[in-house]
């Protein structure tokens, strides 16, 4: 890599403006003028006689334009400085043509130098080349630019997609390697990372410093420089509880104000301390001054601190809300206090109060504010705002109108309530003081203006009090945070503070807190310019440097207006504490004095129109203070009847006791130390971190407002231009680009780069490091002779460095290239011990490898054996197993064998006893066939001979009734003059008996029964029945003995007619039904002979089957007893196995289960079957007789009925007919006796 070359420029005079001349320009070249405003005096080549100071003066109100030089005339003999004697003539880019005067003409930068990411490279670094460079960044939304060491910073007043993970990620190398650094960006994040390298490298605390105008966006610069250091040195978990402060801080600490939104009103310095292994451990946040003039006064269009609207507006809880005494959450609700309304400003555009409060609540339970003490918190924020309220009116008691009181109303009750005291004694402290003298104690009563100061003292010192509480609970959360407490012992030491102030603040009316706030910017500016400026010098003229000695403002005039004490003279915070000692001290007396100690000093002035105020020239410019309130503000002193109200209050869940208690040691304290006041303890607070900051390697970050409104893409360059003046960024970056920015002690360069020397030079110095770390003395002429090698080493020009008495520096730029180098010559090193080691350790792992490999051959043979010898065991294991299972599944056929067995003959059990069901079944369809056919051959008999059977009955019982029932009876019994009496069927219907009169020789019923066939017929024919005649009355009376014979033969023909009508329709019944029966049975006998047959076929193929199931069974059994014996069986023969088991429900299944296969079973033979079969189809064949045959021994066919034979009744007699073909009846029970003998036979 080549050296890089020193920046050729042409030499000019430096003056208070920092402008590179335009003397050496040629025509053509580009060029920057400063266009006056209307009014001044500039004419078109002519010979101008204003003054630099005048033009100086008017360029404060003027603008630099672009053009193109097109002459310059410079008279021989004249200096440059002199404006009358050179003049140039320039071409606008509007086409003006004009001749001005040669200071008023600045070269411009080539258009390659556009938007570089550093200042100090630009070409002619000027004041409008630097802001034309800022404004094309800004517009690319490139908001960061370097000035040498100094960060530019310019609020983009939008959001930017900046700060995401990535980019972080990103960054984190500029952390750790300088060349990588060089080669990023400029980023808050950058700066961040030089920081963070430079503690680890050195060994020593740094501090960023962002610094700016109110707006300028010092607060989120801040933030974003936080969460970079959480991302870099995070895990610890406390990298967290610092970032939740930042809601909680800006909630109680900011406010809006007429040029930012969210101004911070405190100043704070966040400490974040590193343990050994560089990661986060702990953190202290420390406050100065916070303005606590805003909880009572805001000026128009400015807010008080955001937690006020905050909980006005996010506190939904309406319970809550009842308990605080707070209206309803709308947009009005600010002002129902008088402290918020005033300013007639309650919202910003693009925030949400309401979202905010939530996110402050979650912050503070972070950090270990529990919720009772959020409560408690809440209730002391709407007291304060209850205090605004607060009224006074005049004593009714005092008739001189003297005195004042509380005015009565719910603005008192509620103020009470919160604050947790009694209403009168609130009244006492705040309309009468106190005043305790060694002899007695007055009480002053107080005036309407002493009573209000006096409310609104106690309303400011409660939020004093409460935001101290909270910035000491926040320490006590990071301090005794877990990983804060672990890694306490292993702490470096090592910290980053940075430092987030108010920035410097010109309003209309300015008060104390302006000039307190005005001071510490001086302060801060005064420590800028002594680090980068006056030290830079003064340390150049110590060592001997040559370079150009640029010019610069000090500041120190002005801190010595501001700060200075007796015996070098008095400043404005000197006269204002003698001020306040005095009793009878005003405003107005303060300025007279002012004036008196201060009328001579350049930097203060007095305005004869304003008595009241006072102006001081600041660095920025001047700034007029209005003195009222001054003392008080200053003195800041609380009634002590008011502190001790305060500490005996007692209001439940309040922190106005602890708050008083606090208020008052604090007080007590101050007395002790002979009562110090707010500018005295300010002025040494910011004493004390001066000296803080100055012990640190210091690191600049310089916040740019780029326009007043605020407004996105709106680049103001007169503004901007005047911040870079104040800050002093444009003194910074021409030492940069002049000076020396990096430079090391001869010492320490050689320790750092002897590496690149050659051995003995080595060894020489580190002989003379260790001569000086053991207090030898050691010639200083070894280091710095070793510094000049490795310069020479590195083959720098002379230009690119200085050697100076103890230090040798060096160009921008210079040390990353020798940082190359030497990384270069590391990183050789580093290979050749890391190929050195590697061949090591490679010898090692092979040595090792060999081992290994041997160990692990004998293990795997030791192994394999093992699982040999286990397999073996394994195997006769297996066999025991095989055996036992072969044993059990044999035994598993045989009982399924046996089982089988059971199947068959339960099989033909069910067969047998379907086949005796089908016969009662077809018996008791014969008996019901039978009833039928009765009563259709009484209906066909009926057809056939005309008449009724009634009418039979009436006939046959009139016969009875004349005496031809009864053979016995002799004719001569009737009575020979009985009279004939014709036969009809209404006489016979009246004769006949009633229905219920029975008797041996006289049926119950006319109703032939069913079964007449069945009973004993007798052979004898029945005689004809004779002619029956008629006689009239007249010869029945002549003659007695003929009537009688008559009467006779009439009787004997009835009796012969009845019988044999009744024989004869007894028969034509027993034939008609004997013909439809045998119609029947010729169908029903078809229709068995058919299924007979059917079920033959399937039964033989069924039972030969089966028959040679149980044959190769009983084989089996006999050959396993014959061989095993009982206990083992072997697997039963395949012929068997392949036979299927009889079907569920089977009577064979019955007969299977009943086997019993351990006793032996005769043997179910082709015979046996035949057997069973012959006596089956013998059952069926008796089933099927028809019922109209009659068994051997019954009566004859002649259907003549027995006399003995007793017919059913018609009302349905218990009597039953005897079956069909048997000689005794069989009844339910003895059917089903014969049934089960049969089941027996067959089993």
């Amino acid at each position: 890599m080549a050296p890089p070359k020193a920046v050729e420029r042409p030499s000019s005079r430096l003056g208070p403006s920092i402008n590179d001349g335009a003397e050496a320009l040629a025509k053509g070249s580009r060029v920057w003028v400063l266009a006056m405003p209307e009014g001044s005096k500039s004419r078109a080549g002519g010979n101008g006689t204003a003054s630099v100071a005048a033009a100086a003066a008017a360029a404060a109100n003027s603008t630099w334009v672009p053009g193109e030089l097109r002459a310059l005339n410079v008279e021989a003999g004249e200096e440059v400085g002199n404006a009358s004697a050179s003049t140039g003539q320039v071409a606008l880019d509007d086409g003006r043509l004009l001749t001005v005067e040669l200071h008023r003409i600045v070269p411009a930068n080539p258009k390659l130098q556009e938007g570089i990411p550093d200042l100090t490279h630009l070409s002619y670094l000027n004041e409008p080349g630097i802001t034309y460079n800022l404004e094309a960044r800004y517009q690319g939304d490139e908001i960061y630019t370097f000035a040498g060491p100094v960060l530019i910073a310019l609020n983009p007043c939008k959001p930017l997609p900046l700060y995401t993970p990535e980019m972080a990620t990103k960054y984190r190398a500029g952390a750790r390697d300088v060349v990588a650094s060089a080669l990023l960006p400029p980023h808050i994040y950058l700066v961040a990372a030089n920081a963070f390298r430079r503690m680890l490298r050195e060994k020593c605390n740094q501090s960023l410093i962002v610094n700016g105008e109110s707006g300028a966006g010092k607060t989120e610069t801040t933030k974003k420089a936080m969460q970079y250091f959480a991302t870099l040195a995070g895990g610890t978990g406390v990298e967290g509880q610092v970032l939740e402060t930042n809601p909680i801080l800006e909630a109680f600490g900011n406010a809006k104000t007429l040029r930012n939104h969210n101004s911070s009103r405190f100043g704070k310095l966040i400490q974040m301390h590193f343990n050994a292994s560089h990661h986060i451990c702990g953190a202290r946040i420390k406050t100065y001054l916070l303005e606590k003039s805003r909880v009572v006064h805001q000026l128009k269009g400015e807010r008080s601190f955001h937690i006020f609207y905050q909980m006005l507006r996010g506190l939904k809880d309406p319970a809550r809300r009842a308990a605080l005494h707070l209206p309803p959450p709308n947009r009005d609700a600010p002002c129902a206090f008088k402290c918020l309304a005033q300013s007639a400003c309650w919202e910003l555009e693009g925030v949400d109060d309401a979202a905010d409060f939530s996110i402050v609540c979650d912050a503070l339970a972070d950090v270990g504010v529990t919720p009772q003490m959020q409560d408690a918190l809440m209730r002391l924020l709407s007291g304060v705002l209850w205090l605004s309220n607060l009224e006074f009116v005049h004593d009714e008691a005092d008739r001189n109108g003297e005195t004042y009181v509380l005015a009565q109303g719910p603005a008192l009750d509620a103020c009470c309530d919160l604050l947790g005291v009694q209403p009168e004694d609130l009244s006492a402290s705040l309309t009468r003081k106190r005043i305790v003298t060694p002899s007695e104690t007055i009480v002053k009563i107080l005036n309407l203006e002493e009573c209000l100061d006096c409310r609104d003292a106690l309303a400011k010192a409660l939020y004093a009090a409460a935001f101290e509480w909270i910035v000491e609970a926040i320490n006590r959360k990071l301090d005794n945070a877990p990983a804060s407490r672990q890694n306490a012992a292993s702490s470096s030491g090592l910290s980053i503070s940075i430092l987030d102030i108010y920035g410097f603040e010109a309003f209309n009316t300015n008060s104390f807190e302006q000039l307190c706030i005005n001071y510490a910017n001086e302060r801060l500016q005064q420590q800028f310019t002594r680090h980068h400026v006056r030290g830079e010098q003064q340390e150049y003229e110590s060592e001997g440097i040559d370079w150009t000695k640029v010019e610069f403002v000090d500041n120190q005039e002005c801190v010595d207006v501001i700060e200075q004490a007796p015996p070098k003279g008095l400043g404005v915070l000197a006269v204002l504490d003698a001020q306040c000692r005095f009793p009878k001290s005003t405003d107005m007396t303060f300025v007279e004095t002012l004036k008196e100690a201060l009328a001579t000093h350049p930097h203060f002035s007095t305005n004869v129109r304003a008595p009241r105020e006072f102006t001081v020239l600041h660095y920025a410019g001047l700034v007029p203070y209005d003195c009222t309130g001054f003392l008080d503000k200053n003195k800041d002193t609380l009634n002590p009847d008011l502190i001790e109200l305060m500490a005996s209050a007692n209001g439940e869940g309040s922190m106005v006791p602890m708050l008083g208690q606090s208020i008052k040691d604090d007080c007590d304290a101050n007395t002790r130390r002979g009562g110090q006041s707010v500018g005295s303890r300010f002025s040494q607070q910011l004493k004390e971190l001066i000296i803080e900051l100055d012990a640190t390697g210091l690191h600049f970050v310089r916040c740019i407002k780029p326009n007043d409104k605020l407004e996105p893409g709106d680049f103001e360059g007169p503004m901007i231009l005047h911040q870079l003046r104040c800050c002093g960024v444009l003194e910074v970056a021409r030492i940069a680009r002049a000076g020396f920015p990096t430079r090391y002690g001869h010492q320490a360069f050689a320790e750092r780069y002897s590496i690149l020397l050659p051995p003995e030079e080595q060894a020489a110095l580190l002989a003379a490091a260790e001569g000086v770390k053991s207090g030898k003395q050691v010639l200083q002429g070894d280091a710095l002779e070793a510094c000049r090698k490795l310069v020479d080493k590195f083959g720098l020009e002379p230009s690119q460095y200085q050697v100076g008495r103890t230090k040798i520096f060096f160009r921008p730029g210079v040390l990353g290239f020798v940082e190359d180098k030497w990384a270069a010559m590391q990183s050789g090193t580093l290979l050749i011990q890391a190929s050195w080691r590697m061949c090591q350790q490679r010898r090692r792992y092979a040595a090792v490898r060999g081992a290994t490999v041997a160990l692990q051959s004998a293990w795997r043979a030791r192994a394999v054996w093992l699982a040999f010898l286990q397999m073996r065991r394994e195997l006769a294991a297996a066999r025991v197993l095989q055996a036992a299972w072969r044993g059990h599944a044999a035994r598993c056929r045989f009982l399924a064998t046996c089982q089988a067995a059971r199947t068959v003959q339960e099989a033909w059990r069910h067969l047998q006893l379907r086949r005796q069901l089908l016969a009662r079944v077809a018996e008791r369809k014969e008996r019901e066939l039978a009833a039928k056919l009765e009563q259709e051959s009484f209906t066909s008999l009926r057809k056939k001979f005309g008449c009724e059977m009634d009418e039979v009955q009436s006939a046959l019982a009139f016969w009875r009734s004349q005496g031809g029932s009864s053979t016995s009876q002799p004719s001569s019994a009737r009575t020979p003059t009985q009279p004939s009496t014709p036969f009809t069927p209404d006489a016979a219907a009246a004769a006949a008996p009633p229905p219920t009169a029975t008797g041996p020789h006289t049926p119950a019923s006319t109703h032939v029964s069913p079964r007449a066939h069945t009973a004993p017929q007798t052979t004898t024919q029945a005689p004809p029945m004779p002619h029956i005649k008629t006689t009239s009355p007249e010869a029945a009376a002549n003659g007695g003995v003929s009537a009688a014979a008559n009467s006779a033969a009439a009787t004997a023909a009835a009796a012969a007619t009845a019988q044999r009508f009744a024989v004869l329709q007894e028969a034509k019944e027993t034939a008609e039904r004997l013909g439809l029966e045998n119609i029947r049975l010729n169908k029903q006998l078809q229709l068995e002979r058919s299924l007979k047959e059917r079920y033959q076929h399937k039964y033989e193929e069924q039972n030969a089957m089966w028959s040679e199931q149980l044959h190769t069974l009983q084989e089996y059994i006999l050959q396993v007893r014959s061989t095993f014996g009982d206990t083992r069986l072997p697997p039963l023969p395949s012929a068997l196995l392949r036979v299927p088991a009889p079907p569920v429900g089977h009577p064979a299944s019955h007969h299977h289960q009943s086997l019993n296969p351990l006793q032996e079973r005769p043997a179910f033979t082709e015979a046996k079957a035949a057997s069973f079969k012959r006596e089956a189809e013998a059952k069926a064949t008796q089933a099927r007789k028809p019922s109209s045959i009659a068994s051997p021994g019954s009566a004859t066919s002649t259907g003549v009925k027995s006399p003995t034979s007793q017919p059913a009744s018609r009302s349905g007699s218990t009597h039953r007919s005897r079956p069909v073909g048997g000689g005794s009846p069989a009844s339910t029970d003895e059917r089903q006796q014969q049934q089960q003998q049969q089941q027996q036979q067959h089993g």
